[in-house]
């Protein structure tokens, strides 16, 4: 293939664009691919499980499923806030494991290109800078934190 294939190959795969659902976790705005969300649900009853990591709420069980509910406020480091009307859990799934996700609120879904993201590795060279961050983008004049599902769903302390 010649060079300038090559580069035309390249913008074209910049120039498709993914579905993310954006979602707030207090005043700031995340994302996570399409792809990795299975459905959004209202807040279900939490059965307490003892001695999981205070990130994990416990477990509901969702048609005949048990799935593990992640605080994902806790999950990165915030503080947990009591949940409202607009709380909702994110069903997502990372290669073989289902987890629940709560969040405060969904905002929407929207089409982001690979050429708006922004990595965060540019922004630190210590990789542990947010492990569950991969990049940065704009949305609508907002900026949007893309979040890894997979680190979220496979950290040593999940285990």
């Amino acid at each position: 293939m010649n060079e300038t294939a090559t580069v035309e190959n390249k913008e074209k795969t910049n120039n498709i664009a993914e579905k993310y659902l954006i979602f707030y976790l207090e005043d700031q705005l995340f994302g996570l691919q399409g792809e990795q969300i299975i459905e959004i649900l209202n807040m279900q009853h939490i059965t307490y499980i003892p001695n999981l990591p205070h990130f994990i709420n416990g477990i509901v069980n969702i048609r005949g499923k048990i799935v593990p509910l992640i605080d994902l406020k806790m999950r990165i480091g915030k503080t947990q806030k009591e949940y409202d009307e607009l709380t909702c859990i994110i069903l997502i799934q990372s290669e073989d494991i289902i987890a629940g996700l709560i969040v405060d609120s969904v905002k929407d879904v929207t089409d982001i290109s690979a050429k708006d993201m922004f990595p965060i590795s540019s922004l630190a060279s210590d990789e542990s800078f947010n492990r569950f961050i991969s990049s940065i983008c704009k949305v609508n004049d907002q900026m949007v934190l893309i979040m890894d599902a997979k680190n979220i769903l496979r950290d040593d302390s999940m285990i």
